[in-house]
């Protein structure tokens, strides 16, 4: 659904694999790819190094020196459920404070007992940060979400 324009973080970017396939469709866009890992991050940097469009950074979200509403779309990807239950909140409020008002987050999460989260943790998180679920779909193993950021 992207428009080639947008301004979009890819979260949780991990070595770029997916990253890439967003970075082919924002032609007059940016993409940021963000990763807590510094060796995913070197990965990813490597992978996109062809785009002009796409910079690559290593951090923590919550702490990084990006602007708020600065995004028109978030995307992440099997990555919230590994992020430590004590820190999941406060890093689902700053993807929701970097998203501009009127945003989409789209998740994709493993939603296993053995690997993953419950729907409902997910839906109570996002909807605490001010996220609103407009669409999703669920799997045995996956939910897929959009969440828009009230105006």
């Amino acid at each position: 659904r992207l428009q080639g324009n947008e301004n979009v973080l890819d979260f949780g970017c991990g070595g770029g694999i997916g990253s890439r396939c967003l970075a082919n469709l924002l032609k007059d866009g940016h993409l940021t790819c963000v990763d807590v890992s510094h060796y995913w991050i070197d990965k990813s940097r490597k992978r996109l190094k062809k785009y002009s469009n796409v910079e690559c950074k290593a951090g923590d979200i919550r702490e990084m020196n990006i602007p708020d509403s600065t995004f028109d779309i978030i995307s992440t990807i099997h990555v919230i459920h590994d992020i430590h239950p004590r820190d999941r909140q406060g890093t689902i409020g700053a993807l929701s404070r970097k998203l501009k008002p009127g945003g989409i987050l789209f998740i994709k999460e493993r939603i296993e007992k053995s690997h993953g989260m419950p729907v409902e943790e997910i839906r109570a998180s996002f909807s605490s940060a001010g996220l609103k679920e407009n669409e999703y779909k669920e799997t045995k193993s996956e939910y897929m979400g959009l969440y828009r950021k009230s105006d």
